[in-house]
């Protein structure tokens, strides 16, 4: 009788075992997919980080441009001591010219062609 009992003692031991052992395996499934999620999320994060990086990098440049001593005030500075009102007299008065100069011409021609066709 205590031979049956051992018997079914390490049968039940065996059964348990081989639960262990399945349970064994789902967790170990489960963690190298926990390994996985890991791994990546530490790519993503040093992808982030090199996204920030570029960003302060970006910050930092356009701070330069837009400061006292920038490329954008050193522009309106030059700008501003372009001579536009000395420019645009000077184009208007060419341009007056170039019409006094096409009315008279043209009215010598009118003139000269009248001369010669008798009208005059």
């Amino acid at each position: 009788m205590t031979e049956k009992l051992i018997l079914e003692k390490l049968d039940n031991l065996e059964k348990q075992n081989t639960k262990q052992d399945k349970f064994s395996e789902k967790m170990e499934v489960k963690i190298d997919e926990l390994a996985a999620a890991v791994n990546l999320i530490a790519v993503q994060n040093q992808r982030i980080s090199h996204v920030e990086i570029d960003v302060a990098e970006l910050k930092e440049r356009c701070d330069e441009m837009f400061s006292q001593d920038g490329v954008v005030n050193r522009i309106k500075l030059w700008q501003a001591t372009c001579p536009r009102t000395s420019i645009d007299m000077t184009l208007n008065r060419q341009w007056a010219i170039i019409v006094l100069f096409c009315t008279v011409g043209s009215t010598i021609i009118t003139g000269i062609l009248l001369k010669i066709t008798g009208v005059i």
